[in-house]
């Protein structure tokens, strides 16, 4: 599942930068749950989850 950039982050966790191929970039961040998604690096750009925290 592929997350936007201003939605509100459902889960805590690690999650990365993907194109829009779907093709991982080397941004990795940590988000936490109710915050909001920062901006992509560049336009079209999507986060995916790698790993969920409590």
């Amino acid at each position: 599942m592929h997350f936007k950039a201003g939605q509100v982050i459902p889960f805590s966790g690690k999650v990365a930068v993907v194109d829009k191929y779907g093709e991982k970039t080397k941004t990795i961040i940590q988000v936490k749950r109710g915050e909001i998604f920062p901006p992509t690096p560049e336009p079209d750009q999507r986060y995916v989850y790698l790993s969920y925290s409590d």
